[in-house]
């Protein structure tokens, strides 16, 4: 009997299959060999499944995100990633306070209550950047298109996963600009009293930009190459901005080719 083929059986019985709750061994000698008695506990099968405290999404919409289904398995695992899910959607639109639990009253149709107390839809009230020194504010909100602040006739919803996203999106813009070390975080993220609104503050470590030092054509004999670097934006001396002024010659050269 192999160990270790037992113990992947038993997890996938539990983990993938997620047939069991729980399952124990037993191994008895016998006629030379080893009879082995495996004791599990069944998961229950669910009966109805309710959402209370739900106020800004309907059951229908809620109902898509969890995996636990009226009529099917019921297991802790499940019902783990249920309420994950829950969190992150309720999160990505703003309500970084949710809180969801879940309660599963046994009996022989086990019903399954998701308790959600949604808390304060969060906005994004000011952005604050540091160590922008070859930038204004204005770009570096235009470089997030994920992250804004909040203006008089709307609120921009707070989310973790979008602010890590224009994060990159920063630091992209940065680097398409010539500087190829800037390092971007969000340096601080404060709430006001209430918990409705979100001051961050990021920080921005520009670096020294890249210059270019020589530009060289191969292969170019439909045209002066003389004349072709006179009239690009990328010139000796400039900045190197592989997704900027670079961008727009390299692009205008392959219309005139």
């Amino acid at each position: 009997l192999d160990s270790e083929v037992l113990n992947e059986d038993i997890k996938r019985l539990v983990q993938d299959l997620r047939l069991f709750s729980t399952v124990t061994e037993r191994r008895t000698p016998r006629d030379g060999g080893v009879k082995l008695t495996l004791y599990v506990t069944e998961n229950p099968r669910g009966g109805v499944v309710i959402f209370l405290g739900n106020e800004n999404y309907t059951r229908e919409e809620l109902i898509e995100l969890v995996g636990t289904k009226e009529g099917g398995l019921v297991d802790e695992i499940t019902l783990q990633l249920d309420v994950r899910a829950i969190i992150e959607k309720y999160r990505q639109d703003g309500f970084h306070f949710v809180q969801v639990k879940y309660e599963r009253p046994v009996d022989e149709f086990t019903t399954i209550i998701f308790r959600i107390t949604e808390g304060p839809e969060v906005c994004v009230e000011e952005v604050d950047f540091r160590g922008n020194l070859s930038f204004p504010k204005t770009d570096l909100l235009e470089a997030m298109p994920f992250t804004d602040e909040s203006g008089l006739l709307f609120g921009h919803p707070y989310s973790e996963d979008d602010i890590l996203k224009d994060l990159v999106n920063l630091q992209q813009f940065y680097r398409g600009r010539g500087f190829l070390d800037a390092q971007i975080s969000l340096e601080d993220r404060r709430f006001s009293p209430d918990k409705r609104y979100a001051f961050l503050t990021i920080r921005v470590d520009e670096g020294e930009p890249y210059i270019v030092k020589s530009i060289r054509f191969e292969g170019m004999e439909r045209f002066d190459a003389e004349t072709v670097r006179a009239d690009m934006q990328t010139q000796i001396g400039g900045r190197y901005e592989p997704f900027g002024a670079l961008n727009d010659d390299i692009r205008a050269l392959k219309k005139d080719y």
